[in-house]
């Protein structure tokens, strides 16, 4: 047994057009544990969408190979237990959500007591069980991407890949997401992501791949990203700045401190009785994507 999830090795892929041709995949490598949450990052036309159509056999690879849970993508026994939703589900216009749901249920042949409770359990975590019999067409866009999920997670896979699941959600929505594929992974199953809210990324994700025009350019866990800088940007609320501060809105100040200078920063911030607001890696992921990206 593999302890891999999903395997991608030196998978190319390059699009024809006429006389002409576009390099999407140049030798991409990276792999997924069982049991973990990763994110796969990059701008619109790195590369993202392409290989996940590749994983899931939509189409093929010129050269290379994906495994999932060890059997080959193109294989279809590899997708027993895997669903996927795309940025923009595609989702019967005239059905419901409960019937979305319910349809989803029969088709993977999942056994609960009462099918009618437990679609509408799903829906009530998703926080969209009042528009349970409401049609889709009715639905806002975050209400269907919510559904979206709701049918999803309903169907028990043990391997999870979303494209853009945060699109179209509110703060609030975003936050009770995050929390579900949160817990999805703590209960064992495997997540694999993209997303453009790079923030949503560093708080689910264990680890991530950065790619960009087709090339895998980082890998990281977030613990290796967190100790790869050793600078701290440090924020505080006061009436004053301290000395090296700089303003960057009404009452906040700013510093950016190296490791062997933040303690006694943060002494000096208490002596003065400002208030600390945050100390954060001046390495996230978002200066990382902007270095590679830009």
């Amino acid at each position: 047994m593999t302890r891999f999830a999903i395997e991608v090795a030196n998978l190319h892929k390059t699009y024809n057009k006429g006389l002409k041709s576009f390099k999407a995949l140049n030798g991409i490598s990276f792999s997924v544990e069982k049991g973990s949450a990763f994110g796969f990052v990059g701008a619109n036309g790195a590369g993202k969408s392409t290989a996940i159509k590749i994983m899931l056999d939509l189409i093929r690879a010129d050269s290379g190979q994906v495994l999932i849970n060890g059997v080959d993508s193109r294989d279809a026994n590899s997708r027993h237990k895997l669903a996927f939703m795309p940025e923009n589900p595609s989702l019967n216009e005239y059905l419901t959500p409960l019937e979305i749901l319910k349809l989803g249920i029969n088709l993977h042949n999942i056994n609960v007591p009462n099918v009618d409770t437990y679609c509408m359990e799903w829906l009530e975590k998703l926080g969209i069980a009042d528009a349970a019999t409401k049609t889709i067409r009715q639905l806002s866009k975050g209400m269907a991407q919510r559904t979206g999920l709701a049918h999803s997670l309903a169907c028990q896979p043990q391997l999870l890949i979303l494209d853009e699941p945060l699109s179209g959600l509110d703060p609030i929505g975003r936050v009770e997401v995050v929390d579900l594929l949160d817990q999805y992974c703590k209960e064992g199953g495997t997540l694999m992501f993209t997303s453009h809210v790079l923030h949503d990324v560093e708080r689910i994700a264990d680890s991530f791949a950065l790619i960009a025009k087709g090339e895998i350019q980082s890998t990281k866990t977030n613990k290796e990203l967190i100790f790869a800088g050793d600078m701290y940007k440090v924020l505080v609320y006061g009436d004053m700045a301290l000395a090296g501060f700089t303003p960057v809105g009404a009452g906040r100040f700013e510093l950016e401190v190296s490791s062997d200078h933040l303690w006694s920063t943060l002494q000096t911030i208490e002596a003065s009785q400002q208030r600390l607001v945050s100390v954060t890696p001046v390495l996230n992921l978002e200066r990382l994507f902007l270095d590679i990206a830009g």
